[in-house]
């Protein structure tokens, strides 16, 4: 193509494994990077119960807090899908450790009304904003190809294993330090910490292209991405995405107040959740090593059916023993882990990688939306009820519904459109 220059939204190579230790490198930090950006995720629900009792807030108010991150992250990610595209991972999550640093100090500062924990909770939106998996999964899709569902499946590890610490560090921070300087630790550990790291390490490249774009002002959105965002099978990953998402991320939000529902103290229920966090793992890598071999329409719907096992554990009996917790913990891990392998691997085969980003944007911001959504339904059905059992019921539906679209989706296309020459955004 006359007067055109290669561009890093353009990238893509035929067969990209990755170089050694330079592809390594980049699948750690993506996953050290998942790691840090869900802090506020998963430990939410260890600070639960000493912010309300500091404050007299509600749950469901304190949990407002996931339902505010979701709408911001629900309206702004596909632009944040659309700026990774065009300028890499590497500026776009720099940035969003620095803002995510000052807003877990924000989050400390909270005191009197709720509003001002509300408050506060908007810079960690615009922070989780980019902090996202987008970030982090871009600069792998477009380097892997005959591998990709593996290599994104260890990329998004941080989440199995944030899953499995950040609860029983947030625990012992708070009786070390009260809730607000374990929030200020954290900010302190970010900024000093992990910014200079990521800063130094966290070098995705920009393999060269084998599509030229057009020099001169480019649409926001090619024709053949507008095309993509409007079909049926958009629509239905989509419907399957926040459905899983918002019962996943309801369960293990949810959980430790959960068992203490069924008779767990919180110390013992803070060291069963340990076991989401090693489910996820084994959920994560094996579904994709599955997702490499099988299609994902198959792979999908069976990962998503498993932690149906742990909502009909949880609703047996109103007095738990540890080893019928230990299953639900270990189900809806597996669910954790698999969930987002599963909807990112899809994206690429469906819907191409040379627009990963702007198509994984959309995703991620309606994932966010469900993942703020869930807990805090879940939250004020047992303040409503006292019980956590009619949310458990309709986390089954969540995780049925979820398998059916998945598994309606059918074969992947030989060439997806949005990677057909031309088709650049």
């Amino acid at each position: 193509m006359t007067g055109a220059v290669a561009t890093p939204e353009t990238t893509i190579v035929a067969d990209r494994r990755g170089d050694g230790l330079r592809g390594g490198l980049l699948i750690f930090m993506a996953a050290f990077g998942q790691f840090l950006g869900v802090v506020h995720t998963f430990s939410i629900g260890t600070f639960l119960g000493p912010i309300a009792r500091d404050t007299g807030w509600s749950s469901a108010g304190i949990l407002g807090t996931l339902t505010i991150v979701g709408v911001i992250v629900f309206f702004l990610s596909p632009l944040i899908g659309i700026i990774v595209d065009r300028v890499g991972s590497r500026l776009v999550g720099l940035w969003g450790l620095g803002l995510f640093a000052a807003a877990l100090a924000a989050l400390s500062l909270a005191s009197g009304s709720i509003w001002s924990w509300w408050a506060a909770s908007i810079l960690v939106g615009v922070a989780a904003l980019v902090t996202k998996p987008t970030v982090w999964a871009a600069g792998v899709v477009t380097r892997f190809t005959r591998y990709r569902g593996i290599a994104l499946s260890l990329a998004l590890c941080g989440s199995s294993f944030a899953s499995a610490l950040w609860p029983l560090v947030s625990h012992q921070l708070i009786e070390a330090l009260g809730w607000r300087g374990a929030y200020r630790l954290l900010a302190l550990v970010f900024a000093i910490g992990a910014l200079p790291f990521f800063w130094l390490a966290f070098r995705p490249g920009r393999p060269p292209s084998t599509v030229a774009a057009p020099v001169g002002r480019k649409p926001l959105l090619s024709p053949d991405v507008r095309a993509l965002l409007m079909t049926g099978r958009f629509v239905r990953l989509g419907a399957a995405a926040c459905l899983v998402t918002g019962a996943t991320t309801a369960s293990v939000v949810n959980f430790v107040p959960l068992l203490g529902s069924k008779g767990i103290d919180s110390g013992e229920a803070a060291s069963i959740a340990v076991f989401i966090g090693i489910a996820s793992l084994v959920g994560r890598v094996s579904t994709g090593f599955l997702l490499d071999r099988v299609e994902g329409r198959i792979v999908g719907p069976i990962s998503f059916i498993v932690p149906v096992i742990g909502c009909v554990a949880l609703l047996a009996r109103d007095q738990l023993s540890a080893v019928e917790a230990a299953v639900a913990a270990l189900a809806f891990g597996f669910s954790l882990g698999a969930e987002l392998d599963v909807i990112a691997y899809l994206i690429s085969r469906y819907f191409g990688s040379r627009n990963f980003a702007t198509f994984f944007g959309v995703f991620a911001g309606l994932m966010l939306l469900f993942t703020g959504l869930g807990p805090q339904a879940t939250a004020l059905i047992h303040d409503m009820t006292g019980s956590f059992n009619l949310a458990l019921h309709a986390m089954i539906l969540a995780f049925v519904g979820a398998a059916a679209l998945v598994a309606s989706l059918g074969r992947y296309p030989e060439e997806p459109a949005a990677d057909a020459p031309g088709a650049a955004a």
